[in-house]
């Protein structure tokens, strides 16, 4: 309900900017390293904020039946294998 608050929005959404610029920057690197395959930076960037954001609103907001941060490894670690060279 807080992020129908204006002020709080932007926070949320200076947050989110912050957070997948960082992404997007740390895929580039690995882009131009060799250790990631040519990928969309930008969509691959969102994919990790909305995966890190779903495990932080469902950590506070219902009582989970599995170990939260081993299905969130799980889903980072695939979400990474997808776009590494082998």
């Amino acid at each position: 309900m807080a992020v129908r608050e204006p002020e709080i929005r932007n926070v949320m959404t200076a947050f989110y900017k912050d957070s997948t610029n960082t992404f997007k920057q740390q895929i580039e690197e690995g882009i131009e390293s060799g250790r990631f395959k040519n990928t969309d930076s930008e969509k691959v960037s969102r994919a990790l904020y909305l995966l890190f954001m779903g495990v932080f609103f469902t950590h506070f907001s219902i009582n989970v039946d599995f170990d939260l941060m081993e299905q969130q490894k799980f889903q980072l670690d695939n979400i990474l294998n997808s776009i590494k060279k082998i």
